[in-house]
């Protein structure tokens, strides 16, 4: 019997996950979901990245669009490159 993927999935269990890009490269951390209490859709994420400067946390947010849940790997997915 083949399992199927989950359909929903909570926000918390999304943050401290790694985020990878479509070519399996490591980008960072799973920091925040952040939803659009208007459209009832993620708004953007947040990702940490790259350690710690000056005692502060390296974070981006990402438009929700571009992320993506692959179920095959149970890992988000960001549609980007990684810069070199």
């Amino acid at each position: 019997m083949k399992v199927q993927p989950p359909k929903v999935l909570s926000a918390s269990e999304l943050c401290s996950d790694p985020v990878t890009n479509v070519h399996g490269e490591h980008l960072g951390k799973m920091e925040e979901v952040m939803i659009d209490l208007e459209r009832g859709r993620v708004a953007y994420c947040v990702i940490s990245f790259g350690g710690k400067t000056m005692g502060r946390t390296n974070t981006l947010p990402c438009p929700g669009r571009p992320c993506r849940y692959l179920s095959t790997t149970g890992r988000l997915s960001l549609m980007s490159r990684k810069r070199r």
